[in-house]
């Protein structure tokens, strides 16, 4: 990030930050932004489920037609394919794969190679003929091995309760290992203590 980002990033964080203090001054004033907070998750909830059942019930109005629609255009498409593939050499000139009809374009396009596996064979089991082969080279050429932090090992040498490393994973900072512990903030509504439903924010701390 430029020096002038960086500063601009640092400006509107500063004039945040103005505006919560200014919008909290007091104790009575949080008090009611807590309520009003409750209020806007009652409102926000109504108009979700007032906006859901309308695009709901104009998706069900539509839906009959929209499939017939689809259903249409499928069975065009089989059509279309299958008239073009049994007279590919009348409507492609020579070697071609694309032509236009009425403005429209159509082609036989090659994808890229894949590799799969034949009939009855597994990916599984090639992995497994590979690691096996009597030429050792083929695991190494044709095999990808993926190589990742085993965080689990890492987390059993940190001690939460401390905060600092075990014997064993002490020199795991110098390797430039850190582990992050995120403190959230959260806000659960009267009307959320009787659903279960939290909204909650954060800040992170990095040991």
């Amino acid at each position: 990030m430029s020096d002038s980002n960086t500063k601009r990033t640092a400006a509107t964080k500063r004039a945040k930050n103005a505006r919560l203090h200014e919008l909290l001054r007091d104790e009575k004033a949080f008090a009611e932004a807590i309520s009003r907070f409750g209020t806007a998750e009652m409102i926000l909830a109504g108009q979700t489920l007032e906006a859901e059942a309308e695009i709901k019930a104009v998706m069900e109005r539509h839906a009959a037609k929209m499939e017939r629609t689809r259903l249409e255009k499928e069975e065009l498409f089989d059509a279309i394919e299958d008239y073009a593939r049994r007279h590919r050499k009348m409507l492609f000139k020579s070697d071609a794969k694309a032509t236009t009809i009425n403005g429209h374009e159509i082609a036989f396009r090659t994808g890229n190679p894949t590799v799969t596996t034949a009939k009855g064979t597994t990916q599984k089991a090639v992995l497994i003929a590979l690691l096996e082969h009597d030429n050792a080279d083929w695991a190494d050429q044709f095999v990808r091995w993926k190589e990742s932090l085993d965080k689990e090992s890492i987390l059993g040498q940190w001690n939460a309760e401390t905060g600092t490393w075990k014997t064993e994973g002490e020199g795991l900072a110098d390797l430039g290992v850190e582990i992050e512990q995120v403190e959230r903030f959260h806000l659960k509504t009267a009307r959320a203590l009787g659903d279960a439903v939290t909204t909650s924010g954060g800040a992170s701390a990095v040991a």
